[in-house]
């Protein structure tokens, strides 16, 4: 893959780049920027194009060793540290990869180490990682990722190169699903409103084996006032199916919320599904959708908690019922 098959991000790809071009590259990069935008691919590519024996047009050529290697994650001097955003990273992985980093590069002139979702480091892993940003060893490259800035130390912000990461527009994102998945066209509106420009989330979501694959029939449950039992979904049920699931459901009342108060049809993320938001919007008060809402915020935030998940959708879902009443 080449710089030109990146949809978006021109100003940081840019950057990189002119930085390597002068030779003023830092040694710690911060990515930061919506969830599932496309930061780590970014990132993977720059790795890919430092450590490339053939570069060309400052492209890496894709068909070197070192390249064939990067694309496999198989590199000896690419390292990626990645956790999604329900997992901590702890002190004795940043301390293992400490370890490697200090080594020289094996095949390269650098060595890479590629941290993604940072915010979730835990106190001590942090720490341990600020003294390798302030002592770093010679002829490496950090690149840590994160969509929560707040949530990162911020000795360490202040230590890193930041380059930000904006989220593609609605037309770039349904242009890229209507090329990258032709299979699945009837999804891409809704997965190109849904997903507000992260590209990243609408792949994974348009692929089957993910709740959002079973909303139509969720949703159908919940209207209907069916009892639904989760034992019954195909799907595996952990933190991140959940949250998918529960976002789905909160977008749906958000549309209601919206359709309720007069917003233009076209500012929907569920416009496919008009009649049978109209339909449900007319039969329901204004302060239940709102309740409804903030009782989906509440799962969402006792799913982050590790709460049983039988328990909380149950809990859920039987008091949506009651707001659609």
């Amino acid at each position: 893959m080449a710089w030109i098959n990146i949809i978006g991000h021109k100003p940081a790809i840019d950057f990189l780049i002119k930085s390597f071009e002068k030779n003023r590259l830092y040694q710690s990069l911060l990515f930061l920027g919506p969830e599932a935008i496309g930061k780590k691919l970014v990132a993977l590519e720059f790795a890919k194009f430092l450590l490339c024996e053939n570069k060309l047009n400052f492209n890496a050529c894709d068909k070197c060793p070192n390249c064939l290697k990067c694309l496999n994650l198989t590199h000896p001097d690419l390292h990626l540290l990645s956790k999604d955003n329900l997992d901590w990273i702890k002190i004795d992985e940043v301390r293992q990869l400490q370890e490697v980093m200090r080594l020289r590069p094996f095949s390269s002139k650098v060595k890479i180490a590629i941290i993604d979702n940072a915010h979730m480091l835990t106190d001590e892993a942090a720490n341990s990682l600020l003294k390798f940003i302030e002592e770093p060893s010679p002829q490496s490259l950090l690149i840590l990722i994160s969509n929560r800035f707040d949530s990162l130390f911020q000795t360490i912000v202040s230590r890193c190169q930041r380059l930000y990461f904006s989220s593609l527009s609605h037309q770039e994102t349904e242009q890229a699903l209507t090329e990258l998945k032709p299979e699945n066209q009837k999804d891409v509106k809704i997965l190109a409103k849904f997903c507000e420009g992260r590209l990243g989330q609408a792949l994974l979501l348009s692929e089957p084996g993910t709740m959002f694959s079973e909303r139509n029939q969720l949703l159908h449950n919940l209207l209907n006032k069916t009892n639904t039992d989760f034992s019954d979904f195909t799907l595996s049920l952990d933190k991140q199916n959940i949250q998918i699931m529960l976002e789905s459901v909160l977008v749906f009342f958000r549309d209601m919320l919206l359709f309720k108060t007069g917003v233009d049809k076209d500012f929907l993320i569920n416009s496919a599904d008009f009649n049978t938001l109209k339909s449900v919007s007319q039969r329901i008060e204004l302060v239940d959708i709102e309740l409804a809402i903030a009782d989906i915020l509440k799962a969402q935030e006792l799913n982050r908690n590790n709460v049983n998940y039988k328990i909380l959708l149950t809990w859920l879902f039987d008091s949506l019922r009651k707001n659609l009443r």
